[in-house]
C-alpha cells in the first residue's frame, strides 16, 4: 500500500513550504523490506486555500453568530460579552477583547473580553484624529471606521507599546470599529496566537 505524510520544511532562504510524500515499501519474496519508491509533491498554495476556504466558513458562521446576539441581547455590557464569548467559541480566535472611546482623553477603555484578564489594565492611550499614536492599528480603525491588522503584534512597531497583549503569546491583530448612530464609539479587537492569520482580503472585506 502507498502511505502518505504531510509537513512542512524551511528552505535555505528560510521561505516555509508545505509538501506531502508519497513512499510505498518494496519487499523481497520472503516478505522483507528492501527498499522505497514514491515522490515529494509541493502542495504550499493548496493548502493555503484550504485553510483560507476553512477560516472564511468560520467566519461566516461567527458572524451569524454575532447578529443574533445584535438582535437578542440589549444592555451593553452583555452585549460586548456575548459578542466576544461567540467570536472565541465560532471563530476559533485566541481571544477578543471590546473597548470603548472616551473621546475627551482618547483613552480606549476595554469593556469585556475572552481568552484574556483586562480587568487590571490601564486605559490604552489613542489618536482617532490622526496624530502621533502609540497604539497605531487600533487608532486607524478608530480613524477610518475599517478594519485595521497587524500580522505579528509582537514585532509590528504600530503595536510596541500594547505591552498587556506581549504578556500573552498572540500574534495578529485585527481591530474592528463599531459606531452608535454613525459614530464610531469602541473597537472589537481579534487576536490569533498564528502569525499573519487576519492576511486574507476577503475576510477583511466580511468584516467591515
Amino acid at each position: 500500500s502507498v502511505a502518505s505524510l504531510t509537513y512542512r520544511i524551511v528552505l535555505p532562504n528560510s521561505a516555509e513550504r508545505t509538501v506531502r510524500a508519497h513512499g510505498k515499501l518494496i519487499r523481497d519474496e520472503a516478505g522483507q523490506p528492501t527498499s522505497m519508491i514514491g515522490y515529494v509533491q509541493d502542495i504550499t498554495e493548496w493548502a493555503q486555500v484550504k485553510k483560507q476556504t476553512l477560516q472564511m466558513k468560520r467566519l461566516y458562521v461567527t458572524l451569524s453568530q454575532v447578529n443574533q446576539i445584535l438582535m437578542q441581547v440589549k444592555e451593553p455590557s452583555k452585549l460586548y460579552q456575548s459578542v466576544c464569548d461567540a467570536v472565541v467559541q465560532h471563530g476559533e480566535i485566541s481571544a477578543a477583547w471590546v473597548g470603548l472611546l472616551d473621546e475627551d482623553s482618547q483613552e480606549l477603555k476595554p469593556v469585556a473580553a475572552n481568552g484574556l484578564d483586562v480587568k487590571n489594565w490601564t486605559p490604552l492611550v489613542v489618536d482617532s484624529n490622526g496624530g502621533p499614536s502609540q497604539n497605531g492599528v487600533i487608532a486607524e480603525a478608530l480613524r477610518t471606521s475599517k478594519p485595521a491588522t497587524s500580522e505579528d503584534v509582537q514585532t509590528d512597531e504600530r503595536t510596541r507599546d500594547l505591552r498587556e497583549l506581549k504578556k500573552y503569546d498572540f500574534h495578529s491583530l485585527a481591530s474592528i470599529p463599531f459606531r452608535v448612530q454613525g459614530m464610531t464609539v469602541g473597537v472589537l479587537n481579534l487576536l490569533s496566537s498564528e502569525a499573519g492569520f487576519f492576511q486574507a482580503g476577503e475576510e477583511i472585506h466580511l468584516l467591515e
